[in-house]
């Protein structure tokens, strides 16, 4: 395998572009938003990830002209760098200061407690752009920070919006305590109508540019904020060539059942 270089390319008014150039056999690409400080980044041996995506080398980004990790580098769950031209922006709508800024909530920690110490807290919306996706197909996770029962975050991707409201609480440092929400609606604007939750999912996604719109909900107050705390894209195996004859045979044996009048 030929390894070659990559570079992270920070932006403006909160965009952090990242770039990568290897291909790897790997299957999920993990981002976790952390601010500078001695709180620090998710670290290498750290795990985290709801049920059967609970991995390692989660890929930190930071705020506007903020420093990067020193690999500077986008790496799969195994550590090797991810293929092609994948990249990956993050806006706040308004810029650092007026749409959003990145945080530690928790005070430092290891593994999934650490994902969720460190959040993009994103005061209107923001969104996170990937490009040359290097999955046919794939699933994105989104994880949100607890910020209690009368906040709620937004996630858009297409046509799918899904809702998470707080007071599910968060994760350990053991890989428990993750709440899925399934929720697409805010019934007439009520908090207590949204599945409380810390991480959505979207199924079967296709394309290699994918764009996730991240906002906070309009619920019943008037301090609605939703603290983004990482996503991963796992990517959805293909059949395998052994399940492909299967099909196949199972429908040339149909055929020939069939009996004509």
């Amino acid at each position: 395998m030929k390894w070659v270089t990559q570079t992270a390319v920070v932006g403006w008014m909160g965009m952090v572009c990242f770039c990568s150039s290897i291909a790897s056999a790997a299957t999920v690409i993990s981002f976790s938003p952390h601010s500078a400080g001695p709180n620090g980044d998710m670290l290498v041996g750290d795990l985290a990830g709801a049920p059967g995506v609970r991995v390692g080398n989660w890929n930190n980004f930071n705020q506007n002209n903020a420093l990067l990790d020193a690999s500077d580098s986008v790496i799969y769950e195994d550590g090797t760098l991810v293929g092609g031209s994948f990249s990956m922006s993050f806006t706040f709508t308004g810029g650092i200061g007026t749409g959003g800024n990145f945080g530690n909530r928790t005070g430092e920690s290891t593994n999934d407690a650490q994902l969720f110490n460190g959040v993009a807290d994103v005061f209107t919306s923001a969104t996170a752009a990937f490009s040359n996706i290097p999955f046919a197909a794939y699933d994105l996770y989104v994880y949100m920070f607890d910020d209690g029962a009368s906040r709620i975050g937004g996630f858009t991707v297409g046509s799918t919006t899904y809702y998470a409201r707080g007071g599910a609480g968060m994760p350990n440092t053991s890989g428990t305590g993750y709440v899925l929400s399934t929720d697409t609606t805010i019934v007439n604007g009520v908090d207590a109508s949204v599945t409380q939750g810390n991480y959505v999912k979207f199924s079967g996604l296709t394309g290699s540019d994918l764009l996730l719109t991240l906002f906070a909900a309009d619920g019943s107050t008037t301090t609605e904020r939703s603290k983004v705390a990482g996503f991963q894209i796992v990517q959805v195996p293909e059949p395998s060539r052994a399940v492909l004859l299967m099909i196949a045979f199972s429908a040339i044996t149909a055929r020939r059942g069939r009996v004509s009048v």
